[in-house]
Order: C-alpha cells, then structure tokens, then sequence
C-alpha cells in the first residue's frame, strides 16, 4: 500500500512540473490569446531625407532675363537722348543663406532717341550697357516657395550709339527696389522685379575732359529664369 501511495505521489508531481513546459509548448490560435499577449510592435521613426535647399538653400546660380527700361525725362536736354528701350540681362549669384545672395550681372538695352534733338540719322537709337552688383535681402527666410526681397546695388554703365561703333558716354550708377523669387524645384526658379536706377554720365575720356553729362530716371521691370547648381 506504500509502494502504491509513493509511486502516485511521484507521478502527481511529475505531472505538476511537466506542465509549464506544456503551456508553453501549446500553440494557441483563438483570438482571445492575442489580445491577452498582443504581439510586440516596436515603432521605429524614418526621417526623410532633407534636400540641401531645404536647410539653408544656398546655392550658386544663374540667370537670364528680359528687362523693360522706362527713362523718364530729367532737367538736362540730354536726358531725352534715351528713350525707353528693352534688352536682355544675364546674371550670376551666389545665395550664402534663407537671407541673403550676391549677384553679378551684365545688362544691355537698346534705347531710340528723342526726334526733337535733330540729332542724325546715325544717331537715332543707342545701346546701353551696364556691369553691376547687387545684394538681395529675403524677407520671408522660412519660406521654401515664394521668396519676396529688397535689392541694393550699383554699377558702371555705358551709352554707345552712331551703329554702336563709338562710346559716347559712361559713368556709375545705383538700384535700388525688390522683387519675388518663385522656386519651382531644387534647380529651377523663376523671377520678377522692379528697380530704380538712377544713372550719371559723361563724354570724357582719359585724354579729354567731358564736355557733356546727363543724370538718367529709369525704372527696370524684369522676368527672369534661373538655374541652381
């Protein structure tokens, strides 16, 4: 009878420690065991990756326009020795930041001359040509897309006419307006503005001293494509 009772109470306990291994041995398929024991999901952040025009667009770049010159009439007779033309202007800028860029531009216009100045035939329209610099200051820095500004700068201009053959006048002058700035992609931009520019020439030369000057109004109006490298 003890042979008996010890042999049934070491199958009870042998039992009794097999069945933690059985409970996890055991597949269960029911609902219910999922939501008791949700599997683990670990959330693991992606960060796209940031375009470099994203973070502080600076870029050099370049540009063409087309340009508008309206001159308007000064005291000085000879300021009617231009009229408002048009011409092209192609710029190279470097952007250093959401604030500020650089632009080095080489502007050309082709004006007609006032018929009242009796002036011959050979004389009836001129080209002006201009090397400037201007800075450019952004006003919405956190902005991607549109990027209104105020432009500041100046240059060396020149006033050539009789077929273009002989430089008539040249001198300094200085801008002054703003704009808007369209980035269409990393690469591809798109501009408008509209600057004064206030222009002071002479005849001289570094063999003749200048007997004839004129100070010019003009008010530039330009659309422009660029491209950023």
């Amino acid at each position: 009878m003890k042979t008996k009772c010890v042999a049934l109470m070491l199958a009870v306990l042998t039992a009794a420690l097999a069945l933690p291994d059985l409970a996890s041995a055991h597949k269960c398929k029911s609902p219910r065991c999922y939501r008791r024991h949700p599997p683990a999901h670990r959330y693991v952040p992606y960060q796209r990756p940031r375009r470099v025009w994203d973070d502080d667009r600076s870029s050099l770049y370049l540009g063409l326009g087309l340009v508008g010159d309206f001159v308007t009439e000064t005291d000085s007779d000879l300021s009617r020795l231009l009229n408002t033309g048009g011409g092209m202007d192609l710029f190279l800028g470097m952007r250093f930041g959401p604030l500020f860029a650089l632009e080095l531009g080489f502007l050309a216009t082709v004006h007609s001359t006032d018929e009242q100045l009796g002036l011959p035939n050979q004389y009836d329209r001129g080209v002006m040509n201009g090397v400037t610099i201007d800075g450019k200051f952004y006003l919405l820095p956190d902005s991607m897309r549109v990027e209104p500004f105020v432009q500041v700068g100046g240059g060396g201009y020149s006033f050539y006419r009789e077929a273009y053959e002989h430089q008539e006048f040249t001198g300094g002058g200085f801008h002054l307006g703003g704009g808007v700035d369209l980035r269409a992609a990393d690469s591809l931009g798109f501009g408008l503005r509209v600057l004064y520019k206030g222009v002071y020439m002479d005849n001289g030369t570094e063999w003749y001293p200048a007997t004839d000057s004129l100070y010019v109004n003009q008010f530039t109006v330009e659309g422009n494509v660029q491209l950023h490298f």
